[in-house]
C-alpha cells in the first residue's frame, strides 16, 4: 500500500473525506485516486453505504405518502438519524488512522479494491 496518494493529501485525511459528502466524496475520491488502495476502500465503502442508506429513504418517504403509515414516517427518521451518525465515526475514526468495515459492505469493498485484510 502506498504511504502517499495521488492527490498529495495524507491517506487518514482522504480517507475521511471520502465520507465528507457521502457517495459523492467517495465518487471523486474512487475515481482520482488510484494509487492509495486504503483510499479507495473508503471512498468504494463511502458509495455502497450513503447510497443504500439513501434509497432506503426514498423508499420510507414514498411509502409513508402513499400510505400515511406513521411507522414509516419513524423509519425515514431512524434511517437519518444512522446516517448521520455513521457519518461523524466515520470521518473521525478514518481521520485518526482507524478503519471501519461496515459488515458486508466493508468486506465488499476491501476485496473489490485489493486491499489486505491484515493492514489497517
Amino acid at each position: 500500500m502506498s504511504e502517499t496518494t495521488k492527490l498529495n493529501l495524507d491517506p487518514n485525511l482522504a480517507g475521511a473525506l471520502c465520507y465528507g459528502f457521502g457517495c459523492i466524496s467517495g465518487i471523486v475520491f474512487f475515481v482520482l485516486e488510484t494509487d492509495n488502495k486504503k483510499v479507495r476502500f473508503h471512498a468504494l465503502q463511502s458509495i455502497m453505504l450513503f447510497a443504500g442508506l439513501s434509497v432506503l429513504c426514498m423508499i420510507s418517504i414514498i411509502l409513508t405518502i402513499v400510505t400515511e403509515f406513521f411507522v414509516f414516517q419513524l423509519a425515514n427518521s431512524l434511517i437519518w438519524l444512522l446516517q448521520f451518525a455513521l457519518w461523524i465515526v466515520l470521518i473521525i475514526k478514518t481521520y485518526q488512522g482507524q478503519t471501519i468495515k461496515i459488515p458486508g459492505l466493508g468486506d465488499f469493498a476491501q476485496q473489490q479494491v485489493g486491499w489486505p485484510e491484515k493492514e489497517s
